[in-house]
């Protein structure tokens, strides 16, 4: 018979950013991928509307996208790193 344990508050389960580094990693990765999105409407709207091209445009905005998408995973591993030594469900399988 498994011993019984109880349930963990909902707090517990809450997985928004807990410290002021990765809340402020998440922010601006967030804020680099809501640019990087709007830039590329912009930037699809006029590449249809002439026929420049520019390999340097491409090229900041595909190094956008992964900054965002970098700066989103750090915050994420800077939380879990953060509370890796005193999470009390660490090692509870689901």
């Amino acid at each position: 018979m498994a011993p019984e344990s109880a349930a963990p508050e909902d707090t517990q389960w809450d997985e928004r950013p807990r410290g002021a580094l990765s809340r402020a990693l998440s922010s601006l990765g967030w804020l680099i991928a809501i640019v990087w999105v709007l830039g590329m409407a912009v930037y699809i709207v006029w590449q249809i509307t002439s026929n420049d091209e520019s390999i340097r445009i491409e090229s900041m905005i595909g190094f956008a996208l992964l900054s965002a998408f970098a700066l989103i995973v750090l915050s994420a591993l800077v939380d879990r790193l953060k509370t890796r030594k005193n999470d009390p469900y660490r090692k509870v399988q689901k």
